[in-house]
This record gives structure tokens, C-alpha cells and sequence, in this order.
């Protein structure tokens, strides 16, 4: 019996063993953990500071680009405001243009008065010849050259083919002017014919 009880206290005395080494290991296991995180933690730091700053790079750069593009925008929206500011007066000049010689055609082609069709006949080709150069598409100089034709003798013209081609000048003018009204300066001349070539 005594070998019995021999064996149970070095059975005991070894389960104590193994729980105190199991503690030790637990221990060192955590001691090893927070040696091995404090060991990381300057690594850790570093990275983070990196992170950080590409970030504040990131960041930077976002709002630097959103600001050109407001800046662009903005002197976009500028240049857009000054060329209506210098278009506006050209448009008022145009229209009224526009509306004469829409006017002198269609008493050209209506009137019975012999010296009003002859004075609105000479009005019509001092504009033909000079100042709707300046702001006639060419779809109108088309139009404005189809009723000369008829005045000068060109193509023969009844008084209805008259009438037509003086409605379909004002038709063209009425295009023209709806066109003309979000023209950009830079666009103006694109659709002019230049006569100096």
C-alpha cells in the first residue's frame, strides 16, 4: 500500500508540476505577447504616421483639384458674363437690322406706291451692301441675296414670288436671331461670310 500511496503523492505532486507549468507558460505566453506588441509598437506608429500623412496627401490633392474646378468654372462662368455684356449691344443692333430689313422687303413687295417701294428699294440695298454684313448669318445673306434676285432683275419674280421670298427672309431672320441669342463672341464670326477673302 505504501507503493500505492507512493504513487498518488508522485501522481499529485506531478499534476502540480504541470498546472504550475501550464501557469509559467500562460504567463510568459502573455509576457511574450506584450513584449512582442511593445517590440511592434514603434513599427506600428511609423505605419500609422505613414498612413496618416498619405492620407493628409490624398486629402490635399481632392481639394485642390475640386478647387480648380470651381476656379475653372468660375472663369468660365466670367468669360460667358463678359462676352453677353459685349455681345448685347451687337444682338440690340442686330435685331433692329433684322427688323428694317424684314420691313423695307415686305413693302417692296406689297406696296402700291411707286416712290415708297423705290425708297424702300434703295434702304434694302444699302443694307444688303453694308450693315447686315456685319451681323448676317449665311443662311440670311442666302436669303437676302434670293430676294435681290428678284429686285435686280436677276431671276424673273412674279408679285407672289415677291411676297414668298420677302416671308421667307423674315422666316430666316427669325432663325438667325434665335441663334444668335446664346452666341459666344468666340462663335460670332464662324457663321458670318467673310468678304475680305
Amino acid at each position: 500500500m505504501e507503493s500505492i500511496d507512493k504513487a498518488a503523492l508522485e501522481i499529485e505532486k506531478l499534476t502540480l508540476e504541470n498546472r504550475l507549468l501550464k501557469l509559467e507558460l500562460k504567463e510568459r505566453s502573455e509576457a511574450d505577447l506584450w513584449k512582442h506588441l511593445s517590440r511592434m509598437a514603434p513599427s506600428l506608429a511609423t505605419l500609422l504616421a505613414v498612413a496618416g500623412f498619405v492620407f493628409g496627401i490624398a486629402q490635399y490633392a481632392i481639394e485642390q483639384s475640386a478647387n480648380r474646378k470651381s476656379s475653372d468654372a468660375q472663369a468660365q462662368r466670367d468669360v460667358e458674363a463678359r462676352d453677353r455684356e459685349f455681345m448685347k449691344p451687337l444682338w440690340e443692333k442686330e435685331l433692329e437690322l433684322y427688323m428694317k430689313a424684314s420691313e423695307v422687303a415686305a413693302i417692296i413687295a406689297t406696296s402700291k406706291d411707286a416712290v415708297k417701294r423705290q425708297a424702300a428699294e434703295a434702304e434694302f440695298w444699302t443694307l444688303y451692301e453694308g450693315p447686315l454684313i456685319i451681323v448676317e448669318s449665311k443662311s440670311l445673306s442666302r436669303a437676302m441675296v434670293n430676294f435681290g434676285n428678284c429686285l435686280n432683275k436677276r431671276e424673273p419674280c412674279s408679285g407672289e414670288e415677291l411676297v414668298r421670298r420677302s416671308r421667307a427672309l423674315a422666316s430666316t431672320m427669325q432663325v438667325t436671331i434665335q441663334e444668335a441669342a446664346n452666341m459666344r463672341l468666340s462663335e460670332f464670326s464662324q457663321n458670318k461670310f467673310q468678304y475680305h477673302h
